[in-house]
């Protein structure tokens, strides 16, 4: 058997080699947001408590949830299951409301 013979397989399209390749960055950016702490950003001419917010960590500066029974401010960055965030989970992880419930 020749060399020609043994290695005839077609040849891979160019739409089947850049869809490959537009998966592949797609993952890439992907995988840089679930990463990101950054999703969401606070203004420093806001003087906001809330600093960032990404999808695993919250950031606040001296916050002070107004229905949390103790005076007890919120400050730095946390994870968003953390025990320092347990009692306002459910403000800043609320699902969104669906419009079409009545």
């Amino acid at each position: 058997m020749r060399e020609e013979e043994k290695n005839n397989y077609p040849k891979a399209s160019n739409y089947l080699v850049n869809g490959a390749l537009l998966t592949y960055i797609a993952g890439m950016f992907l995988i840089i947001a679930f990463c990101s702490p950054y999703w969401v950003k606070s203004f420093d001419e806001t003087f906001s408590q809330f600093k960032n917010m990404g999808l695993w960590e919250y950031c606040f500066d001296q916050f002070r949830y107004p229905y949390y029974q103790f005076d007890h401010p919120f400050h730095g960055c946390h994870h968003v299951f953390s025990q320092e965030y347990y009692v306002i989970r459910e403000w800043y992880v609320e699902p969104p409301q669906n419009i079409y419930h009545r």
